[in-house]
């Protein structure tokens, strides 16, 4: 990562206010664990019914997410863009992706593995009561 993506993910994290009861030395090591992906129009990032791995914020681009609708084909039932991010359902459930999400565009995203997304959430209590309330809002709850 080159130091324009440090500090964007520095500022994305203080105004997204997910990450504010962490010190700065947990966002520098939090950060330490991302990894930046490139996707191009039509790659997919996730697929719907696999394993949760990967927590991603997108950085540049535009992501549509779509579901199976039994019968009918897909639904799509969102498109994601600059600081939105994806894949906490699966991570928090320790269960299966609830949608498939495919770049629309070019896509710059930042990555974070299961494992230290796990190692966030039990270290910041604030952050996993803010996950859970985002997952419970996306599936209409």
């Amino acid at each position: 990562m080159n130091p324009n993506d440090i500090e964007w993910l520095k500022s994305m994290f203080e105004e997204k206010g997910l990450f504010s009861n962490l010190t700065p030395q947990e966002i520098g090591s939090l950060i330490d664990h991302m990894d930046r992906m490139n996707f191009a129009p039509g790659d997919t990032l996730v697929q719907e019914g696999d394993p949760g791995d990967w927590f991603f914020i997108v950085q540049k681009g535009k992501v549509k997410a779509t579901q199976k609708k039994w019968l009918i084909g897909n639904k799509e039932i969102a498109t994601l863009g600059s600081k939105d991010f994806f894949g906490e359902i699966a991570l928090l459930s320790s269960g299966k992706r609830s949608a498939t999400l495919t770049a629309v565009e070019n896509t710059v995203c930042f990555s974070m593995y299961k494992s230290q997304f796990a190692e966030l959430v039990e270290k910041c209590p604030n952050f996993r009561e803010e996950m859970e309330r985002l997952v419970a809002q996306r599936a209409g709850n």
